[in-house]
Formats: C-alpha cells, structure tokens, sequence
C-alpha cells in the first residue's frame, strides 16, 4: 500500500516518535511510506531508511500556514494516488478531512493524546473513517468527548524498536560529549520541558541530594528542551551548587536517545520514553505531570496497559515519593535488580513491539475497503434502522459485514432514518428512508433490493409500518430491482386485508429467506410458490471487542470480577403483567440469595427499555448495573461474563446464545417463543402472565444443567453462522444477475 502520514512535525516527542518507528515498521513490511510534516530532527533517520518527507507548515493555526497547507496537500493528491491517508494530529486531520470530500481517499486517523475539547475544536475536528488511539482512555475520550462510534476506534500501543534500544548500544559518543564515565550510578530522565511537561524534571532533580547520601556515585541526566529549558536549567544549577559538584546534567533537545538508555541503570518518565528504557531492561519509576505509578513490576503492569503508561487519573507526583522510590531501588541486590530488568524486557517484547504496532494499524486499513466511496450502490438495503435500537442496528452491521465479506467490490446503500449517522458508523452510503425522489434515483443504477432482517412484514407494531415496507418492495420491483427478504421473521398479520397485501408483495420477491423454520411456514402457507429458504439471524455471525476493551466496559459499570451476574433483558409493551416489575424483582432476590449470582440489566432500546427496567432496580434491596448505550460488539463483552440469561428482546437473547450463555426467554411476540425453540430450549415464560415460581424452577434447572446447554449452544452458533453467511452468498449472487 502507497500511505501518506500527515503530522505536525518531527520534532523531539512521543507522538513523533511514534510515527517514526511505525513508518519504518510498515516500510519494513513493504509499504510505500512518505510523510507530509514540517520537518525537524527526525527528518534525516526516515530520509536514511529510504522514506520520502514532504515539508509544508502543518504545525501552526494560522491562516497562511493552514491556506498553505491545504494547497500543498491539493497539488499532491492531484499527483499521486495514495492507497490512504493517516494523519496523526487535529491540524492536519482537518485539512486532509477537507480534502477527503474533493479526491474520496481512505482516511484513517491516530488519536495520542487527551486535550481539552472546545464547542469549536468538537464542530471543527474530522477523525477520519476509523480511528486507532493508543491507548483504552484515549479511545474512551474518544466516545464521551466526540461521539466516535467504539466500534470505528481500534487500539495500538507505542511500538518500541527493540534492536535500537538496548543496554548494548554503544554510548561512546555521548560519554565523550558530556565527560560520562562507566563508574557511575546514571538516574535518566527524558521529556519536552515544556511548563505543562516538566514538573518531574523538578522532582527527581530535587531528589538528588538524598539519592546521593546512599549512592555518593549517582548522577541525573535530564533529556529534553522546551519553554520551560531556562528556568529549570537555573533550578539545576542552583542544585548542583548545594551539592558542590556537578551531578545533574542538562543534554537539551537529542535524537540519540537509545544512547542515553544503555548508558543509564535507572529511568523516570512516562509513555514511549519508559517503554525505550523497559526495552533495554532498565528499572523504571513512572511519573509524569498527569500522576504517579511508582516503580513498575507486575503489581504495577495494569494500571500502567490502562493508561498507556501515562498515569492518567492517579495520585499526583511529588518529590517525596520519587526520592522513596529511587533509594529503594539503588538499595536493591543485584538479583533483584535483574528480575525487574528481565520482568520490564519481557513486557516490551509481548506487548510493545514495533511490528505489533504495524500489524494494529494494517488490521485496521485492511478493515476499511477500497470500495468505500462511491456515488451509487448497487444493493439498497431496507429495514427498522437508524432508530437506535441495538438489535436492529446489530442485524444492519452483521450483514453489511458478510455482504462486503463476500464481495469487497459491493456497494451497498442503506435507507435509515439517521442516514449521516448510519454513513459514519458504517461507512456505506445513506438514504433517508421517507425521500422517495432520492431512493427512485438510487434505485436506477441499483440492481438488488434487500428487505430486512428483522420482523418487518407484520401488524403488530403498525399497519403503517407494514404499508411502508411492501410499498418499498413494490417500488423496487418496478424500478427493475431484484428483491431479496433477508432473514426475515414473519407475522404477526392480523387484518385479513393486510394478509393479502403481504401475500401480493412477496409473489414479487426473486428469494426469501426466513429466520427461523415458523416464519418460513408461514410464508409458504400464505404464497406456496414463493421461493423460501430456512436460515438465521444475520447476528449470530458478529463476533465481540477486543477482550482488552471488553474488560474496560466491565469495569466502567462495575461488574466484579469476583462476582457472578446473569443478565436481564426488558421492554414495555401492551398487555404485560400488571405485576411485572414487582416478580421481576422478587425473582433477581430469590437467584441472588440461593446462588449469589447478581442481575445486570441491559437496554436494547432505552426509549423503551429503560422504564420498566428502572421500576424493577428501584424495588431491588441491593444495588444492580443497568447497562446502557453500548454496541453489539460490547454487549457480547458483557453477556461473556454472565452466567445466565433471562430476556424479552429477541437480539439480546441471541447475544446471549452466541456467548454460549443458557438462556430463558420472556415471551411478548410469537418471534421470541420462535428463536427459543430454533435454538433448541425450553418454552418461554409468558411476560402477559409471568409465573414466577415457573421462572424459578426453570432458572434452577438451567442452572444444573448449564455445561450441558452451553455445549448444545456451541454447536447452534455453528450452524447458525453458515445458514447466516449463505445468505450473504445468495445476496452477492442476485446482485450480479
């Protein structure tokens, strides 16, 4: 792949480091790699490996420099055609997300930092089609501050060149410069002095005095330059002076910095700088200006992964535990010393490698296709999307996945009612679903009309809504397009003259394929020629988060992991049990007592979720998670850890099987009694009239025999995964007729 990186410049700093050694990680994986940037001291080591660098001013906010920018990076996509673009900072991700309109390249974007979010900066910033943070709080902010779909943000670590720094780099050169000597007892700290950067520069300066009453040899080496190099040069100075000799020395702004890791025994910092030292083996105390983590060992490796070794969130640093940390570590043997420093290689080399980086941010432009901008798809898919309900939204991913699985050159357009919304987190083309004029015209180059998943033809909800979806058929029908109903659940109709529209419509269809084997029954009954074909839920082919991210939105609502939940599924509908909230309650008490095993109530909807769910934790004499907004990727985070599950929303219970978690359905609608019985499991419990001491006995015979059932669910995912795929095959195949 031909990739253009776009920063801000390549002076000394984590990010630009960063870029500099996956540049060369991809280059080495025979990627054509140049850089756009405004240069700096890092230029000659890309030039040297054979890496193209493109000056122009992307470091600054000022209009000369962003109206030259804009025009250089124009004249450059009108010369060459770039497989993606990546740009690793708010400036030049706006331009290149400007210019993604006008030349529709593949834009991918890094996020390295947290900074504070202004009204302007949220409107003004363009994250790209996906976004890769370094690190899990990077990506949270992400979310919380931007409104990223998780699913578009992937996660990498600071790839670390294991070769470059190592204890057996040769230091000669900076022993000459600086007057070094092997006999010494070398603290390196490494960092931008910059005044929001430098306060542990301080500190471990200030600490050097104590050091020295136990290490009369030590000496500081303080790496770095920035706003705020002068006033502590003056600082060191004066420490310097107390001490009367010079045992801090000051190198300013340096490239060399593996020169400076093999010469040291002992590193403070944070980020990339810490793992360059743990690389070499060096013992390390990490602390920066956003907190402290102390000397890092196993005790210390998560919260360290967390934070991208940034000690975000943690106590402040301070002179005083700096100094504790560093006596305790210039008073370790020389075993001990070795275990840390085997223990900090080991972490690099798992975790932290360069190639492990390259191979983060290949998966993820290998995830985005080369088919993603276009002026017209040539399959239009219709449903209940756009309406932020999990379930249909998780049907909508799972079969723009396979249909793009099958064929990477589809195009695919999706009536939604959000459209803009469905384009961002899908990166398909949006329709609004009610603008006939613009579906007419996108219905004149398409050749598939594709009509769910979901229970789309029924009454039960609206004859609206039953009207809207045959006149979509039929409009697609005449407009020339073969129809395909995708994996639809079929009824409830209970008007004889909605019957017969349904059973008019689908005489138009080129292939039906149903759900589940009732929904296929029905259709047939109702149009005997109608070519129909038993298959599954398309969700039951979507696969979970990385188990890393997973963890995080187990912590973020509280699931212990000491603790056993099992997870709860409701909704409002007509006719529910007047008691409902109340039995709910009293059975969550009633499991929660015999089994120690705790609710986690999760919304498929919140509009229409979250009332019922909120009478029934409001009744509890316990506190319980209700989990909210989250994708179907971290809904099967969650459902891995539960023990069970008890539901009324069809999505969630498939969730729930694709986990391999027994379930026990809630019946509402004929479509949940229907999955309950496809997957192989007892009848549900009916919500009109829950039985509670029947939900009960039912819950303690899941319970006993749960192994039994999660081995039975292992063999249903898998045939429910290649009936699913098969019509992802089917679709392609009528595309292409």
């Amino acid at each position: 792949m031909k990739i253009l990186m776009t920063l801000m410049g390549l002076e000394i700093g984590g990010a630009e480091t960063h870029v500099v050694e996956l540049s060369k990680a991809l280059k080495r994986k025979g990627h054509e790699i140049i850089i756009a940037s405004n240069g700096g001291v890092y230029q000659k080591e890309l030039e040297e490996c054979g890496i193209r660098h493109i000056k122009m001013p992307l470091h600054s906010k000022r209009p000369s420099c962003f109206i030259k920018s804009y025009f250089e990076l124009n004249k450059l996509f009108k010369t060459e055609k770039f497989d993606f673009v990546h740009a690793h900072a708010r400036i030049p991700a706006f331009i290149c997300g400007l210019l993604q309109r006008k030349f529709k390249f593949r834009y991918t974007t890094t996020a390295h930092w947290v900074f504070k979010i202004t009204p302007l900066w949220k409107r003004l910033a363009n994250w790209g089609e996906k976004t890769i943070a370094v690190s899990d709080d990077i990506k949270e902010y992400l979310i919380s501050g931007y409104g990223i779909w998780p699913d578009n943000i992937s996660t990498t670590i600071n790839g670390i060149d294991t070769q470059k720094f190592s204890k057996s780099a040769d230091w000669s050169s900076i022993a000459d410069e600086f007057c070094l000597s092997k006999d010494k007892y070398r603290i390196l700290y490494v960092s931008r002095m910059d005044e929001d950067r430098s306060a542990v520069a301080y500190h471990v300066a200030s600490a050097m005095p104590e050091i020295l009453k136990i290490k009369p040899n030590a000496e500081l080496i303080i790496v770095g330059d920035g706003n705020d190099y002068q006033r502590l040069k003056i600082h060191t100075d004066k420490i310097n002076a107390e001490i009367g000799h010079k045992a801090i020395i000051l190198t300013g702004a340096r490239v060399d910095i593996n020169k400076f890791v093999a010469a040291s025994d002992v590193f403070v910092g944070v980020s990339r700088s810490a793992l360059e030292a743990m690389a070499a083996g060096i013992p390390v105390v990490i602390s920066g200006n956003e907190g402290y983590i102390g000397i890092f060992d196993e005790s210390k490796f998560q919260i360290s992964y967390d934070t991208n070794f940034c000690c975000r969130g943690c106590i402040p640093s301070s002179v005083e535990l700096i100094t504790n940390d560093l006596v305790k570590l210039a008073s370790l043997s020389s075993i001990e010393l070795k275990k840390i420093s085997n223990y900090n290689n080991s972490i690099i080399e798992k975790y932290y490698s360069a190639d492990k980086m390259a191979q983060d941010y290949e998966d993820m432009f290998n995830s985005i296709s080369p088919k993603n901008h276009y002026d017209k798809g040539n399959i239009i898919i219709n449903g209940y999307y756009g309406y932020k309900n999990l379930g249909d939204d998780s049907l909508l991913q799972a079969m723009i996945e396979n249909i793009t699985k099958a064929d990477d050159t589809a195009k695919i357009t999706v009536l939604s009612a959000t459209p803009r919304q469905t384009t961002k987190r899908y990166l398909v083309n949006s329709i609004n679903r009610y603008n006939i004029l613009k579906i007419r015209k996108e219905m004149k180059n398409a050749s598939l009309f594709i009509s769910g998943g979901g229970s789309l033809l029924q009454d039960v909800t609206s004859t609206k809504s039953l009207i809207y979806y045959t006149y979509m058929i039929k409009l697609a029908k005449r407009m020339g397009l073969r129809i395909m109903v995708y994996a639809n659940g079929f009824g409830p109709i209970n008007k004889k003259r909605n019957l017969a529209l349904v059973k008019n419509t689908l005489k138009l269809t080129d292939f039906i394929s149903a759900r589940e084997p009732e929904s296929a029954n029905a259709i047939k009954t109702l149009c005997p020629d109608a070519n129909v074909k038993i298959s599954a839920d398309p969700a039951f082919t979507l696969t979970s988060a990385n188990e890393k991210w997973g963890q995080q939105i187990l912590e973020k609502h509280s699931i212990k992991k000491d603790r056993k939940y099992f997870a709860i599924s409701l909704r409002e509908w007509q006719n529910l049990d007047r008691d409902i909230a109340e039995k709910i309650a009293k059975y969550c008490q009633e499991v929660t007592k015999k089994y120690s095993i705790y609710p986690v109530f999760i919304t498929m909807q919140d509009a229409k979720d979250l009332t019922l769910i909120n009478k029934v934790v409001k009744l509890l004499d316990y506190k319980a998670e209700i989990i909210t907004q989250i994708t179907a990727k971290e809904l099967l985070c969650v459902m891995k850890r539960m023990t069970f599950s008890v539901g009324m929303r069809l999505h969630f219970l498939i969730f729930s099987a694709i986990c391999n978690v027994p379930v026990i359905g809630l019946s509402y609608d004929p479509k949940v009694n229907s999955l309950i019985d496809y997957i192989g499991f007892d009848n549900p419990i009916d919500s009109k009239d829950l039985d509670l001491p029947s939900l009960l006995s039912v819950t303690d015979e899941l319970l006993n025999k749960k192994d039994e059932l999660s081995k039975h669910l292992m063999n249903v995912n898998k045939d429910m995964r290649e009936k699913a795929f098969s019509d992802a095959n089917k679709a392609v195949e009528l595309s292409k007729k």
